[in-house]
Order: C-alpha cells, then sequence, then structure tokens
C-alpha cells in the first residue's frame, strides 16, 4: 500500500523526469499544453509519465514494467531507475530496490565527475541514499544541491527525511 513517503518521494522526483532529455538516445514526441507551449519528450520520458500515472492509480506492477521499459531504452535514465526504485519499494522488493537505489548512486557519481555543479544530480543521488536508509548522506547531498542553485522545495524532502530517521529507530 503507497504511503505518504512513498507518494511525496514520486512526486518530488517527477519533476526531474526532464532533466537528463540531453542523455536520452531515443527519438523525441513533442506535446501540446494548455496556452499553446511545445515540449518535446523522449520515448524514455513519455514512459515514465505514464508509470507514474499508473504508480497513482496503484497499479504497481504496471508502473515498474514501464519504468524498466524506460530503464531498456535510456541506460543513464536516473530518475527511472530511483522511480523504480520506489514502486520496487512499495512492492516489497528490497533487494530490487536496493540495486535500484545503488545504481541511481553510480549514475548520479558519474555525472557529478561531468559535472560537479549540477544541483539536480546532487538531489537524486540524495534520493539514492534516503531509499538506501542512509539519511546523513542523504541529508547532506540535498543540502548541497540546494546550496549551489537547487529548488527550494527540497527542504521538505529534509524534513522528510528527519521523520523516516526517527520512526526507524
Amino acid at each position: 500500500m503507497m504511503n505518504n513517503f512513498h507518494v511525496a518521494m514520486l512526486v518530488g522526483c517527477i519533476g526531474c523526469v526532464t532533466a537528463f532529455s540531453a542523455m536520452a538516445q531515443t527519438s523525441q514526441q513533442t506535446f501540446v499544453f494548455n496556452g499553446g507551449a511545445n515540449v518535446s519528450i523522449s520515448s524514455d520520458q513519455k514512459l515514465m509519465l505514464e508509470a507514474a500515472n499508473k504508480f497513482v492509480q496503484n497499479d504497481l506492477s504496471g508502473a515498474e514494467s514501464l519504468y524498466t521499459q524506460a530503464i531498456a531504452l535510456n541506460g543513464n535514465n536516473t530518475e527511472a531507475y530511483l522511480q523504480r526504485a520506489v514502486v520496487r519499494r512499495e512492492l516489497h522488493n528490497e533487494e530490487g530496490m536496493v540495486s535500484d537505489a545503488k545504481t541511481v548512486i553510480g549514475l548520479s557519481n558519474n555525472a557529478l565527475q561531468r559535472n560537479p555543479n549540477d544541483p539536480t544530480v546532487y538531489y537524486q543521488r540524495g534520493m539514492g541514499y534516503r531509499l538506501l536508509r542512509q539519511f546523513d548522506q542523504a541529508k547532506a547531498d540535498i543540502t548541497n544541491g540546494m546550496q549551489i542553485g537547487g529548488k527550494k522545495n527540497w527542504e521538505t524532502d529534509l524534513k522528510a527525511i528527519e521523520i523516516e530517521r526517527k520512526v526507524i529507530k
């Protein structure tokens, strides 16, 4: 069953879906939103949006399948691994969740070697650590990301990490 932590983690990370669009090796599709704004997203990002919809509908197996398809299209899609980790946690697939969280951390480490000033990468790595319950590392990464230009709403994740730390003890 989905709890508020997992919904917050999913919703918090959905905003990062486009962060790695430049790394996507897939075809692009253009969507028109209200107001006439054209937004191009890759095939893996389209799958991730569909997966997020499945997650919200509590179709966890469907969401996991779609995130897996997104990863197959773009193995560097850190966000897809992060979201699949959340789904796998909900499905009580601890081994899969841990594997995905470790992949997020590894991909983030690689990305930070190329660009050590990308706040989104620090955030994503922090969320990987959060899934592994390595709360000090999670807080440090998210805080670092905020200091170099990350989003103000990441403070919510920092507060949630403190709550999780207390609940788990």
